[in-house]
């Protein structure tokens, strides 16, 4: 699974004498100029440029994450772009080729939605132990304890557990998460 492209949610609170300001605040730190410098850097202080564009941090990065961070670099308190060249160049040559390869296979993360006070009541109540049930029966089909000819009798009991009611819940929450982008 994919992760979200901006980490971390950001707001204010619905008493703020300052909304307008904060979302420009938001918006500008969201912007691409920000957040290059946000994920980089600045140019070698930090990182290097090649003449393909390519970059690279410089030792002083990769050796030293907090001298890094204390320039207000991938600090982790502001919202911030998934760089993936800013990742990969930290990691071993082996590891930026083969998360290449798995590249096809990622799945975008279901959205963070919040839940109405009805959806949240549902979903205190049940989730809980469909969680529980559905990871140790994983545990089962993929060790073998339980027979796959007892996947059938599984989803019996799922639905027993009102998995059903969790499935329009998160719909409905997809639903009104895809309005929002229209």
């Amino acid at each position: 699974m994919g992760r979200n492209p901006v980490s971390g949610i950001f707001g204010v609170t619905k008493n703020s004498n300052n909304v307008e300001l904060a979302v420009k605040f938001l918006d500008f730190i969201m912007g691409e100029e920000c957040q290059d410098l946000y994920v980089w850097g600045l140019k070698d202080v930090t990182y290097t440029e090649a003449a393909d564009g390519s970059r690279e941090y410089l030792p002083k990065c990769t050796e030293d994450t907090i001298w890094y961070q204390q320039l207000g670099i991938n600090a982790p308190c502001m919202p911030s772009q998934q760089s993936v060249p800013a990742t990969d160049v930290l990691l071993a040559k082996w590891h930026g080729e083969v998360d290449k390869e798995l590249e096809q296979y990622i799945k975008a993360p279901f959205p963070e939605v919040y839940a109405t006070d009805e959806e949240a009541s549902v979903l205190n109540q049940y989730l809980v132990d469909i969680q529980t049930y559905v990871e140790q029966m994983n545990v089962a089909f993929i060790s073998g304890t339980n027979d796959m000819s007892t996947f059938d009798s599984y989803l019996e009991t799922l639905k027993t557990m009102n998995v059903e009611q969790l499935i329009e819940i998160k719909q409905a929450q997809y639903d009104r998460y895809m309005e929002a982008y229209k």
